[in-house]
């Protein structure tokens, strides 16, 4: 056997090689994808004995409909419901929640985080995830922040919905003071900060 032909041999087996490897891959990523849902949705079933097949079936059919794997799903659907999200509403939150991740170039948890806080901030004006989801994308086409920034420091200001302050006045404030120059941070703590100087003034 000559050296070209010895050479064209080795390289046919390397190519086969790797169409073979690339099949078996292909066959175990749906194979580990499911395994992960099923670890991650068994943990979601120790938050509620009313988690049941519904919220399984209900988890899996959103995966099939947007980019996020069925596994972060389920990790982030843990999440949610562990911050307070009924079970009759996970579907349709966890549903804008990805497309918060996506629109706001964020991650799937960080999303949840986001709306998880706001919607239970401003539990008694009873935004929907969808309501805050928009106020926050005005938010960031208005002003020059993003998504990610504003899950940052939302927590500062969380409270300011029991001073009166409504989501959409608080995110118009932080558009405002973004464009006009100032980090995301420090435009969150001064607003913070004159709402409650407002609410409590020295001398009262």
């Amino acid at each position: 056997v000559s050296f070209t032909q010895a050479a064209a041999t080795a390289a046919a087996f390397a190519g086969a090689l790797f169409v073979v490897r690339r099949a078996i891959s292909a066959i175990k990523a749906p194979v580990s994808l499911a395994v992960d849902f099923e670890r991650q949705f068994a943990m979601i079933k120790t938050l509620s004995s009313e988690v049941g097949e519904d919220v399984r079936q209900e988890l899996l059919g959103l995966a099939a409909r947007v980019p996020q794997t069925s596994a972060d799903i389920a990790k982030a659907a843990y999440q949610a419901i562990s911050a307070s999200i009924a079970l009759p509403d996970l579907g349709n939150f966890m549903d804008t929640a990805s497309k918060v991740a996506v629109g706001g170039g964020t991650t799937l948890t960080s999303a949840v985080d986001l709306l998880s806080s706001a919607v239970n901030a401003y539990k008694k004006q009873g935004l929907s995830a969808q309501e805050v989801s928009d106020s926050f994308f005005q938010t960031v086409k208005l002003g020059k922040t993003t998504i990610e920034e504003i899950n940052a420091v939302f927590g500062r200001a969380s409270s300011l919905a029991q001073y009166g302050v409504s989501l959409d006045d608080l995110n118009s404030a932080l558009a405002l003071l973004t464009r006009q120059g100032m980090p995301t941070a420090e435009a969150m703590t001064r607003i913070n900060a004159l709402v409650k100087t407002l609410a409590n003034p020295v001398g009262n």
